[in-house]
C-alpha cells in the first residue's frame, strides 16, 4: 500500500484500480482508475486504460487530459504537455495558453517562467511575455 499525502483527497496504491482517501483514511472516491494522481485546487488526473483524464473531488470526470503527463494546478491553470511542447490548460482541460514553450513552470503571483529553445522568459496568465531574455545575452 502506497499512501501520497499531498492535499485533501489522496490517491491510495492498491493492487489494480486506485481509490482517494480523505484525512480521516475514509474512502471518499471508489477504486476506479488505472492510476490516481494527487489533487491541487480541487482537480486530479487519472488514468482509465491509456487516457488521462481530469477529475473534479467528487471523482467526476471533467474532461480528458490534452496532457500526456499527470496535471498539477496552480493559479487555475496547470502545465500541459502536447507533442513534445507544453502550454496550460485551464480547469475543464481546455489549452488556453497554446503549447509552443519547450519548458514551463507553475504560476506563481501571475508569473511563469518558460522556455523556448535557449531563450528564457516570463509570461502573464494570458500567455503575454512579461520579459524575455534577448538574443545578445549571454551567460557569464
Amino acid at each position: 500500500v502506497t499512501l501520497f499525502l499531498f492535499t485533501y483527497h489522496f490517491p491510495l496504491s492498491l493492487f489494480f484500480s486506485k481509490p482517494y482517501i480523505n484525512t480521516n483514511g475514509q474512502m471518499v472516491i471508489k477504486p476506479q482508475f488505472d492510476e490516481a494522481y494527487s489533487f491541487s485546487e480541487g482537480i486530479a488526473t487519472v488514468r482509465i486504460d491509456e487516457q488521462l483524464y481530469i477529475i473534479d473531488k467528487s471523482g467526476r470526470i471533467i474532461a480528458k487530459s490534452p496532457s500526456s503527463k499527470p496535471v498539477y494546478f496552480s493559479e487555475g491553470v496547470a502545465v500541459a504537455r502536447s507533442n513534445g511542447k507544453f502550454g496550460y490548460i485551464d480547469r475543464e482541460g481546455k489549452m488556453v495558453i497554446n503549447p509552443i514553450f519547450d519548458f514551463a513552470g507553475n504560476f506563481y503571483g501571475g508569473i511563469a517562467q518558460v522556455k523556448i529553445g535557449s531563450k528564457l522568459g516570463y509570461i502573464n496568465t494570458k500567455g503575454d511575455y512579461i520579459w524575455l531574455q534577448s538574443s545578445d545575452t549571454r551567460d557569464s
